[in-house]
């Protein structure tokens, strides 16, 4: 994380920032927050709590929370045999951006 930290302040707050990646994180949803929106999955970890520190100081969101989408469309990691499905991928911007975007899935 110290990596992203360094590259969100290297870009200060003067331009736009569009983040998509591979976080390993579980951020959870949560209702009237800036950071995480409403449709996350239910779990958080240690990772999440650190990657909503980070972009809570820097005045960033998580995407993928604040659009519903269908559950093949929402995860996007999964381990069929297990039942297992997480998201640990993230589109990340800011929380003031001018960008319009319309949703954000994973296919």
């Amino acid at each position: 994380m110290g990596k992203l930290k360094e590259v969100i302040a290297e870009i200060g707050n003067s331009r736009e920032i569009l983040i998509a990646g591979y976080f390993n994180s579980r951020t959870g949803k949560k209702i009237n927050k800036l950071v995480v929106g409403p449709y996350g999955e239910e779990a958080v970890n240690d990772n999440g709590d650190r990657l909503i520190d980070i972009f809570e100081q820097n005045s960033l969101k998580i995407l993928n929370g604040y659009f519903q989408q269908k559950m093949i469309h929402q995860y996007t990691w999964h381990q069929d045999t297990q039942e297992l499905r997480s998201i640990i991928d993230y589109i990340i911007a800011r929380q003031t951006s001018d960008l319009k975007i319309s949703r954000c899935k994973s296919v």
